[in-house]
C-alpha cells in the first residue's frame, strides 16, 4: 500500500451508496486517503434523496456526477469496496476487496435513505481506523493556516452537577492552533456556534464529549466545516457528526493524554451555550441550572 492509500467505492449507478461513502471518507480522512467512486452502469444524475440526506449532515454532493467504472481505477486503488456491482468489477492481484451489502436507495424516500447513510458512515469510520491507524502530528501554530479552528460544545460534568468555572482564554495547548487569547476572533466564532447550535451536552466518558445540536442543514454544514478545519489543525481530536432519527449530534474524542484539553473545551462550550439561552427560557437539557 502507498503512503497515502487510495480507496475506490463502486456501486451499480454511482448515484447513491458509493457517492455517500466517498463523501464521508473524504470528510473524515481530511486528505489522508485518496478517494474515488464509480458505477458499472452509471445513472444520469445523483439520487435526489441521497443528496438531501448528505446535506442534512453538512456534505454537499449536488455537484457530483456519476462516473463509469474503468479498469485503471481498480488498478490504482489499494482498497476496492463494492456495493452491488457484482461481476462488473474487475479483480486484480494485490488489491484488497470488500463487499458492503447495503440496500440500494434508488426510488427511496429521504426517511429510508437516512439509515443507509448512517450505516455507511459507521463502516467508513471503521475503515479509516484500519487504513490510517495513527493520526499525523499537529502542525506548529506558526505553520497552520489562520482559518484553522476547533469546535466543541457545551456540557456540565458527567453527573450533571454545578456548572464548572469559566475556562481561561488560553486553554489551547502550545502546539495547537485552537482559539487563544491571541486569536479572539476564532474564539468568538466558536462561542457563537456553541450558543446558537447546542441544545444539550453530555460526557459519555472522560475522553469523549457529545453535543446534541439543533437539527437542520445550516447547523450541520457549520459543524462539518469546523470539524474539517480542526482536523487539519489539531490532529488529536476525532469528530463524528451523526444525523439519525431527526436528531443531530457531534461527538468529540481525544486520547487519554489530552483529556484536560477536552475538559477545558467542555467548560468553555458550556459557558457559551448557557449564555446563548434566551432570557426566560429553560437551560438546555443536560446542562446545569
Amino acid at each position: 500500500m502507498t503512503d497515502i492509500p487510495e480507496v475506490l467505492f463502486v456501486c451499480t449507478h454511482n448515484a447513491g451508496r458509493s457517492q455517500m461513502a466517498a463523501a464521508l471518507l473524504r470528510q473524515q480522512a481530511a486528505g489522508r486517503v485518496r478517494v474515488t467512486s464509480a458505477g458499472s452502469r452509471p445513472a444520469d444524475e445523483l439520487n435526489p434523496a441521497v443528496v438531501r440526506a448528505m446535506a442534512e449532515i453538512g456534505l454537499d454532493i449536488s455537484g457530483r456526477v456519476p462516473r463509469r467504472l474503468h479498469s485503471d481505477q481498480v488498478r490504482a486503488a489499494d482498497v476496492v469496496i463494492t456495493m452491488g456491482c457484482g461481476d462488473a468489477c474487475p479483480v486484480y492481484p494485490g488489491r484488497r476487496y470488500l463487499d458492503w451489502e447495503l440496500p440500494d436507495p434508488a426510488g427511496m424516500e429521504l426517511a429510508d435513505v437516512r439509515p443507509i447513510r448512517d450505516e455507511i458512515a459507521r463502516r467508513v469510520e471503521a475503515l479509516l481506523t484500519e487504513l490510517v491507524p495513527e493520526r499525523p502530528a499537529a502542525r506548529p501554530a506558526d505553520d497552520a493556516e489562520d482559518g484553522g479552528a476547533s469546535r466543541e460544545a457545551a456540557a456540565p460534568g458527567q453527573d450533571g452537577g454545578q456548572p464548572a468555572a469559566a475556562a481561561p482564554a488560553s486553554w489551547a495547548p502550545d502546539a495547537c492552533t485552537l482559539p487563544t487569547a491571541e486569536r479572539p476572533l476564532r474564539i468568538a466564532s466558536f462561542d457563537q456556534f456553541f450558543a446558537g447550535a447546542v441544545r444539550a451536552v453530555t460526557r459519555p466518558g472522560p475522553d469523549r464529549l457529545r453535543l446534541d445540536l439543533r437539527p437542520g442543514p445550516e447547523v450541520a454544514a457549520r459543524a462539518a466545516e469546523l470539524a474539517a478545519a480542526e482536523t487539519e489543525c489539531c490532529s488529536f481530536f476525532t469528530f463524528a457528526l451523526t444525523a439519525s432519527g431527526g436528531g443531530l449530534t457531534l461527538d468529540v474524542s481525544v486520547p487519554d493524554g489530552q483529556v484536560a484539553v477536552l475538559d477545558a473545551l467542555t467548560r468553555r462550550a458550556t459557558d457559551a451555550a448557557r449564555a446563548g439561552t434566551p432570557a426566560g427560557s429553560p437551560a438546555p437539557a443536560g446542562q446545569a441550572t
